[in-house]
């Protein structure tokens, strides 16, 4: 028989047993719990996009995340594929895996070279292997380059294809293009009546008739032009907009050629009126006594002039830049903030045929009270007489002669814009 304590610890120990068995309620929780730690959280949609949107440009990153999950897949397809450099060696290839919609829709920029180089840098043109087929799998791009081709060489229903299928073209580039005469290109371009970025680089035409065959249609929609190195500017430019204003057009950057009427150049900027906020302007083969009139420009913010060449001050062919304040002061725009100088030096010497005290004058004046950014981009030629100055030197000079403007903060000397060769 046990004793009363032994039965006060048996019925203790029997009080403080557990429930172990588990109602029907208790397990339909357990279960949905499980489930739920097995399903794992989902981010919304925007988050995820904006995510992938972070990293275009590692390649890496969006190929993992491409097969993370199918709701990744797309926006990381619209970066991986959102370029393509089409070239001779490649086409066959391009063709077969971009010949369905599913990859080729994701295309936005698409760069075509239509031959190489070889090794003195002569063009080894390839234009006959482009053809249509390829072109049709990107016909919905939005930016195009053409590149080291030869407009005349193509197949007749690859120029069809060119001037009449990219109507969704935004943004047209041309670089080390040749067409037999300019209406060839007149005609191109024309065609593409939705692009408002145009850039011509080493483009070259033989013919060109006086005046161009091709009637300008109603105004394009261009809102840059960048014509450089051409075998003249003028007379693209005149083909482009014959007697319409280039309406809209907030950027003009243009490389004159000493053949080029400067009228034209003054006449076409200031039809530009208050849209235009860039110009840039190389007039190196220029030394305009009347320079570029910029009144009608009242809402330019950037104006950059290109190729100064400032030779040896007492060599009777040393530059006359004596045009630069008086195109300074035709500025009425009260919204200016950057002016940029490209220089080309000799030597130091070089810099005395610009008047940079009263540039300083100018710049100190009411109407430039918002200037953030005075830039002087520097090429010094090498000389085997001379010793090229330090960087140093360059910018000392500079600041000392425009003491003002150095005291406004407005100099920049960022490594790209102080290059000596």
């Amino acid at each position: 028989m046990p004793e009363k304590g032994d039965e006060r610890t048996t019925t203790f120990c029997q009080e403080q047993q557990p429930d172990l068995r588990i109602t029907a309620v208790q397990n339909e929780l357990l279960e949905s719990s499980a489930a739920a730690r097995r399903v794992a959280p989902r981010l919304p949609q925007e988050l995820i996009e904006q995510i992938i949107d972070e990293l275009y440009s590692d390649l890496e990153a969006l190929q993992a995340c491409s097969l993370t999950a199918s709701a990744w897949l797309p926006r990381s397809r619209r970066h991986l594929f959102n370029s393509l450099s089409l070239h001779p060696d490649n086409y066959a290839t391009i063709e077969e895996r971009f010949s369905t919609a599913s990859l080729s829709s994701y295309i936005h920029r698409l760069w075509i070279s239509c031959g190489g180089r070889n090794e003195d840098e002569v063009p080894i043109p390839r234009d006959e292997e482009l053809t249509v087929s390829v072109l049709s799998c990107f016909h919905k791009v939005s930016q195009m380059e053409l590149h080291n081709m030869r407009w005349d060489n193509l197949r007749f229903d690859v120029q069809d294809y060119f001037a009449t299928r990219y109507t969704s073209l935004t943004i047209f580039d041309l670089y080390d293009v040749e067409f037999q005469n300019l209406d060839d290109l007149l005609r191109l371009v024309r065609g593409f009546y939705n692009v408002h970025s145009l850039q011509l680089r080493k483009v070259w035409w033989e013919t060109e008739t006086d005046p161009p065959t091709i009637v300008p249609s109603p105004p394009l929609h261009l809102r840059e032009l960048m014509v450089y190195e051409t075998s003249s500017s003028a007379s693209f430019i005149i083909g482009l907009f014959g007697t319409t204003h280039p309406e809209n057009l907030q950027r003009i950057a243009v490389d004159w050629g000493d053949g080029d009427d400067l009228a034209i150049l003054d006449d076409f900027v200031q039809s530009a009126g208050p849209s235009l906020r860039t110009l840039e302007v190389d007039l190196s083969w220029h030394a305009p006594l009347a320079p570029l009139d910029l009144r009608l420009n009242t809402d330019l913010r950037d104006v950059w002039l290109d190729g100064l060449l400032l030779d040896e001050p007492n060599s009777p062919a040393a530059f006359q830049p004596t045009w630069i304040p008086s195109l300074l002061n035709s500025i009425t725009s009260p919204c200016m903030i950057e002016v940029v100088f490209y220089i080309f030096l000799g030597n130091l010497d070089g810099l005395k045929l610009l008047d940079m005290e009263q540039l300083d004058r100018i710049f100190s004046g009411p109407r430039f009270r918002n200037m953030k950014v005075i830039g002087f981009m520097l090429v010094i030629l090498p000389h085997p007489d001379w010793r090229l100055p330090s960087r140093s030197d360059v910018q000392e000079i500079i600041r000392q002669r425009m003491p003002r403007t150095n005291a406004r903060g407005l100099l920049r000397f960022r490594s790209h814009e102080l290059l000596i060769l």
